[in-house]
């Protein structure tokens, strides 16, 4: 809950729901463990409702993840396949778990975020100072969790990077 004792609405965008032109490596079944884990833990802080996004084209790709939310048995998580920008209105906060266009349309939005980046993927320095602590490596699935807990009770303010107009923003990552 937010300071004014309003419940707060997280949007988590899973990389496995957004169609990305190039692929990174997980270990064999590491990605599955962190969904799986992030939407146990997105179950046990009922002070918030989490919204775990799919998308319309790759819906079937996501069978696994309504599986995992309806498992939870718990009502403050759920799946949705609509549209992105819709989510987006009625959330407070952005979660994605890889740094993907859904970060720009959230910061355009005004929305705080926070991008994981697992290990493999190398975040470009220039891009660490500009974007600051809403772009986080990680290289477990606790580290990646200790992450979501810093955001999830921070001070919203923290994780906002305003999107000006006419400046050149770094790229991001490299693959390695």
């Amino acid at each position: 809950m937010n300071k004014s004792g309003v419940r707060e609405t997280i949007c988590y965008v899973p990389s496995s729901s957004i169609p990305l032109r190039f692929n990174y490596s997980y270990p064999s079944t590491f990605y599955y463990n962190l969904q799986k884990s992030l939407i146990t833990y997105f179950a046990e802080r009922n002070d918030f409702d989490f919204i775990v996004k799919g998308h319309k084209r790759i819906a079937k790709d996501c069978d696994i993840l309504k599986r995992i939310i309806r498992d939870t048995g718990t009502g403050n998580v759920i799946f949705e396949d609509g549209d992105l920008i819709e989510t987006f209105c009625r959330s407070d906060r952005v979660l994605l778990d890889f740094p993907a266009t859904p970060a720009f349309e959230a910061r355009l939005m005004g929305l705080p975020i926070l991008e994981l980046c697992y290990e493999s993927i190398k975040i470009i320095k220039s891009s660490k100072l500009y974007y600051g602590k809403t772009l986080e490596a990680f290289s477990s699935v606790n580290e990646a969790i200790d992450h979501v807990e810093k955001f999830l009770n921070s001070d919203s303010r923290e994780y906002f990077v305003s999107m000006r107009e006419n400046v050149d923003l770094p790229y991001v990552i490299d693959i390695i």
